[in-house]
């Protein structure tokens, strides 16, 4: 009886574990569906990657600032701190740092849409 028990416990907590793994990949769909949507909505659409990844393909309508080159060229965001902004790079990880730094200039709507393949993939 107290294998058995065991054994459902072993059970139980691997299929938790599976289960986990398919919600961790939910989000990822979800959050490119969204950005999308406030794409559509009329979002600015920034790329921070670099001029030469920019030049070799990037999503439509998007402007280019490199991450390095945010504070410097704030100015061509605009003045309207609550406009949605949605900010990509290669993997995230650059769109990330001009979302906290955006953020820290008091900008309010910026969503990391993280990666150019990843939302070529969702559009």
């Amino acid at each position: 009886m107290g294998a058995r028990l065991g054994v459902c416990f072993i059970l139980v907590f691997l299929v938790s574990g599976c289960a986990g793994n398919r919600a961790e990949d939910q989000p990822a769909q979800t959050l490119e569906k969204r950005a999308w949507s406030q794409i559509r909505g009329g979002a600015l659409l920034l790329d921070v990657r670099t001029p030469a990844e920019f030049d070799q393909g990037h999503l439509d309508g998007a402007i280019n600032i490199s991450h390095d080159k945010i504070d410097a060229r704030v100015g061509e965001l605009g003045a309207d701190k609550d406009r949605q902004i949605v900010v990509y790079c290669r993997t995230g990880r650059r769109a990330d740092i001009v979302k906290a730094r955006l953020e820290a200039l008091g900008f309010t709507s910026v969503l990391n849409a993280r990666s150019y393949a990843a939302m070529l993939d969702a559009k």
